[in-house]
């Protein structure tokens, strides 16, 4: 799924973000080069993402 988002918008995975209550899902991203965070509760979210402003 990653790879095929990735090449049909021309996305450099190194400047994605991924955010998955799965473990298993982060990690596949993060394989990609991509930025993957497991969440646990709405709040690791919004800390997340106030990182990026």
């Amino acid at each position: 799924m990653f790879e095929e988002i990735i090449g049909k918008y021309c996305l450099d995975p190194a400047t994605c973000v991924f955010l998955n209550d799965m473990e298993d899902n982060t990690n596949a991203a993060e394989k990609l080069g991509i930025k993957a965070y497991q969440v646990k509760k709405r709040s690791d979210v919004v800390d997340i993402l106030k990182s990026y402003s």
